[in-house]
């Protein structure tokens, strides 16, 4: 959700956008019983969700104003744009919550090709389990999605986006968590991958670079809890965060 604004004394205007896959809820009949998941710290920014400049689509990053970006979300549409906003000129901040993040390929195989051999297309739903989101990026050919690759590059990694106040927004002592986690959700696949192959008699080259998990950079070791978004000159906001059910 996008709104421009001033805050009266020269710095540059508050944009908060939500990434909807480049279609707005009018257009595409599959948002009609879904709502944008984004947190109450918007309301904080804006008086409503429903503002009329509140913007609700994004195909370019041409389209955003000149400064910097904070991404909340980091599942496939959050990772792959915050990957497209690292080609420009921009610094890019990603707040990272609880994730999975599988293979984009392995031993030679698709993703998509485990998730049918390993059963996971059909694994039942746990009502009682807390959805996680799943980082997979099919662009520019597809390729596993690495946090800390990103981090140095540049990207600078935060926690679960939690409060705004005055300019500030503060985040969660969770990152560490959130990147590990994710880590053993990606090394629990190969597992489960190498485990068929062995089982099939399959003859798929082995991948042992696909183990090699980097150092944590300084944004993990040492996480960032707060930032002030006029300091930083961060004037777009891109929440990717998904929706929720509206019945």
């Amino acid at each position: 959700m996008v709104k421009d604004t001033t805050d009266g004394q020269g710095h540059n205007g508050w944009v908060g956008l939500q990434q909807m896959v480049k279609y707005t809820i009018d257009r595409d009949p599959k948002y009609v019983f879904h709502h944008p998941n984004v947190q109450s710290i918007l309301l904080w920014l804006f008086q409503s969700q429903d503002d009329p400049k509140i913007k609700k689509l994004l195909t370019n990053p041409k389209e955003l104003p000149k400064g910097n970006v904070l991404v909340v979300g980091a599942g496939s549409s959050g990772s792959q744009i915050t990957a497209e906003l690292m080609k420009t000129e921009r610094k890019i901040f990603l707040s990272v919550g609880a994730h999975d993040r599988p293979p984009r390929r392995y031993r030679n195989r698709d993703f998509c090709w485990w998730l049918g051999v390993l059963n996971l297309w059909d694994a039942e739903a746990n009502p009682s389990s807390t959805h996680t989101t799943i980082a997979v990026s099919g662009a520019d050919g597809g390729a596993t999605v690495d946090f800390r690759n990103l981090a140095t590059q540049g990207l600078t990694l935060l926690g679960l986006t939690e409060t705004y106040e005055n300019g500030i927004l503060t985040f969660a002592d969770n990152l560490g968590e959130n990147i590990r986690e994710g880590d053993e959700s990606y090394l629990s696949i190969l597992d489960r991958a190498d485990a068929y192959a062995d089982r099939n008699g399959l003859n798929l080259p082995p991948d042992p670079k696909a183990r090699e998990i980097g150092p944590d950079p300084e944004c993990i070791t040492r996480p960032i809890r707060s930032i002030d978004v006029f300091a930083e000159n961060i004037t777009t906001i891109l929440w990717a965060t998904g929706f929720s059910n509206d019945y």
